[in-house]
Formats: C-alpha cells, sequence, structure tokens
C-alpha cells in the first residue's frame, strides 16, 4: 500500500510528469478526485471570469450611457403597455444607427424581421430575435404593474456590475466541470479496457483517480492558451488525444508496478535464485 506523500495543490504540476504521483493516485485518492477537478477548474477559470467582471464593469460605465438615455417612460399595468412618448420609439445604437430595439403600441411598426431589430415592445407582449430564423414572443398578460425607464435601468445596470462577473463565472465553472466529469467517466471505462491485463486489476474508483489526472495539463494547457489569446487547429482534437495519452501513461506507471510486485519475494512472484558461486555443501 503507498502512503500519501504529496498535497493535492501539488497534484497540477506532478500531473504533467510524475509516474510515481499516478500511482499514488490509484491507490490513495478515494472520494478525492472529483473535488480535485472542481478545485482546478475554479481556479483555471478565475481569469476568465475576471475579465468578463471588467469589461462588463467597463461597458456599463461607458457605453449603456448612450442607449439608457434613449428609454421613454414605460409602465405596464394588468399586461397593458403605455409609453410617455412619440411613438414608434426607436432605441438605435449611435455608432452604426442600427435600429436595436422598437417600442410601438399603436401598430404602427412592421413585424421584426423586417425592421432588423433584435427587441419589439408592442401594446401586450414583447418579442425578441433569437437569430436569423427564430424570434421569441411573450406575453406581458401575467404582469399587473410595472414601471420601467431611464433611472430604473441606470440602477439595474449599476448593479449588474457587481452580479455580472460572478454570475457568468459559476455558470462557465458548472458547465466546465459537468463536461469534464463525463470526459473522466468515459476516460475511465477506456482505462478498464486497457488494463485488463493488470494483475491485481484497478478498480474504477483508481481509475477515476488516473482520468482526472490525465485531463489535467489539457486543462492547464488550454488555460495558458485562453489567456495568452492564442489557440490551435482542432484543440479539442489535440487535448483529447493528450489526455489519452496521459491515461495511458497512468496505466503504464501502475502495470510497472505490478510487474515489480510479481518478482519481489513475498509478493506472488518466484523466490529470487542464488547464482553466486558454490561452496562445500552448496
Amino acid at each position: 500500500m503507498i502512503m500519501r506523500r504529496h498535497s493535492i495543490l501539488q497534484a497540477p504540476a506532478l500531473a504533467f510528469y510524475s509516474w510515481d504521483f499516478y500511482r499514488e493516485v490509484a491507490e490513495t485518492w478515494r472520494g478525492t478526485s472529483f473535488a480535485y477537478l472542481l478545485l482546478l477548474l475554479a481556479v483555471c477559470w478565475l481569469p476568465t471570469g475576471c475579465q468578463v467582471q471588467n469589461g462588463w464593469a467597463k461597458m456599463v460605465d461607458e457605453q449603456s450611457p448612450r442607449f439608457v438615455e434613449q428609454i421613454p417612460p414605460i409602465v405596464i399595468k394588468d399586461g397593458i403597455v403605455s409609453v410617455d412618448a412619440k411613438q414608434p420609439c426607436y432605441i438605435t445604437d449611435p455608432d452604426t444607427k442600427k435600429v436595436l430595439a422598437i417600442i410601438d403600441t399603436t401598430g404602427q411598426v412592421a413585424p421584426l424581421d423586417r425592421t432588423g431589430a433584435l427587441v419589439f415592445i408592442g401594446k401586450d407582449q414583447v418579442v425578441v430575435k433569437k437569430g436569423a430564423n427564430e424570434t421569441r414572443v411573450y406575453s406581458l398578460s401575467g404582469i399587473e404593474e410595472l414601471h420601467f425607464d431611464r433611472d430604473i435601468a441606470r440602477l439595474w445596470l449599476g448593479r449588474s456590475k457587481y452580479v455580472a462577473g460572478p454570475f457568468v463565472y459559476l455558470m462557465m465553472l458548472a458547465g466546465s466541470y459537468l463536461f469534464r466529469v463525463v470526459e473522466v467517466l468515459g476516460l475511465a471505462c477506456l482505462g478498464m479496457v486497457f488494463s485488463r491485463d493488470v494483475t491485481p486489476r484497478p478498480g474504477f474508483g483508481a481509475l477515476l483517480g488516473i482520468s482526472v489526472l490525465a485531463v489535467t495539463p489539457s486543462i492547464i494547457v488550454g488555460t495558458v492558451l485562453d489567456l495568452a489569446k492564442a489557440s490551435l487547429p482542432k484543440s479539442w482534437l489535440v487535448f483529447l488525444a493528450i489526455s489519452i495519452g496521459y491515461l495511458l501513461y497512468g496505466l503504464a506507471a501502475i502495470r510497472a508496478q505490478s510487474d515489480h510486485q510479481k518478482g519481489a519475494p513475498g509478493q506472488g512472484g518466484s523466490p529470487p535464485q542464488w547464482s553466486g558461486p558454490t561452496g562445500p555443501g552448496g
């Protein structure tokens, strides 16, 4: 039995090269693998989360006022919209003059697919253009009373500066964690096939530990490339190949240990043969 000699904090570095550490993980990591994976991803997503936070805060401070100033006072009462402004009201991009949103309760404006706008607020509904061929219609019948104007928009945007970054960070972390868990489970299943000749055969928990280590280099390299704003052609395929390569590396470490134990005295292998000179009575 191998005793745990390394901290979980050393795992990201040791996963790149340490044959002994792969054996240690296979022997000692029970219930640790997925916790380590979550910790690794949480750290690797931090730079991106900070970039999102800073970018959103900058946009709110520098860009949003140009759009907020175009918002008229809007009241929704019992699902019916009323606007204190001349209609139809257009909210546009000051730079490109492109229409982004239309507010019209009079029925004068054509559908969104003819105007190019992304949002349309009508008398009793909101229409949002999701894509070139997808439009969603949301009824306002469930709203009893709602007031919205420039001051409220500024308030909401101001508060969003403090929650947008953490929210996006948590969403990215959750999505990537789910993806990596599926990947690790797949690698562990692949490891069961490749380890059929190992005696004793490693359990699924050991293979999970090796698989988590196997994806570590890909996660770290991918993070570094993202920070450097660099990319690889077919990066997903490259990283998958790297992960499978490290899986085989970890299995080779276990196989070597198994072979060593078979040949060691008292470990089920053949006893050592004396090959020295024979003397009297030898």
